[in-house]
């Protein structure tokens, strides 16, 4: 999703094989997605993005403090303060 998130939904339509292909075309196919979204190195942004949608699943589990505490490292990587990601 850091990557390229346009890829990653082909990558999703590939695994699902709605076309009902060959396993040897599927693998294909999904190799040739992977190479190109590989290709991307991610932004600083993007990984915020993945950040924020992972939280999203949490969202009713934390408490105001710790969203609060999230929200704040977020912001320090964004701001380029701490490394990592998340």
């Amino acid at each position: 999703m850091a990557f390229q998130p346009e890829i990653l939904k082909v990558l999703g339509r590939i695994a699902a094989n709605h076309k009902h292909e060959s396993k040897v075309r599927l693998l294909e196919n999904y190799e040739l997605e992977l190479r190109k979204l590989l290709n991307h190195k991610p932004t600083r942004s993007s990984h915020i993005n993945v950040c924020q949608h992972i939280a999203g699943y949490f969202k009713n589990d934390w408490s105001s403090s710790e969203k609060e505490k999230f929200n704040k490292k977020l912001l320090l990587y964004k701001e380029g303060k701490v490394g990592g990601q998340c």
